[in-house]
């Protein structure tokens, strides 16, 4: 039990660090954002979108947001329902983009 903690509380960075403190690993796994799951190596599947970021008035201000996708999401077809999901608790896109609610018609009394 003591290893186990020692490894997931004692470990304050992914990866190995140099006397300098660079970070000198060759291969640091991603996860994907939509599933918390770390993305292996022969993940081929899987994908890394930048999105960026606009203004008020819809013109690029020089900075990115990345997710990453797994490729199992990708081959059941819920790549695009995650990133939607992504992309509105980020604040990307507003929750109700679509068409209004109908409003229920009133029966004349």
């Amino acid at each position: 039990v003591s290893v186990l903690y020692c490894f997931l509380y004692a470990m304050p960075t992914i990866g190995t660090l140099n006397e300098e403190g660079v970070n000198v690993d060759l291969y640091i796994p991603r996860k994907c954002h939509a599933s918390n799951m770390l993305i292996p190596a022969y993940d081929h599947a899987s994908v890394q979108l930048n999105v960026g970021d606009v203004d008020a008035n819809g013109v690029y201000v020089g900075t990115t947001r990345t997710l990453c996708l797994a490729g199992f999401l990708r081959a059941e077809g819920e790549a695009d329902h995650a990133v939607n999901r992504l992309c509105i608790t980020h604040g990307i896109i507003r929750p109700r983009t679509g068409r209004p609610k109908k409003q229920k018609k009133r029966v004349p009394v």
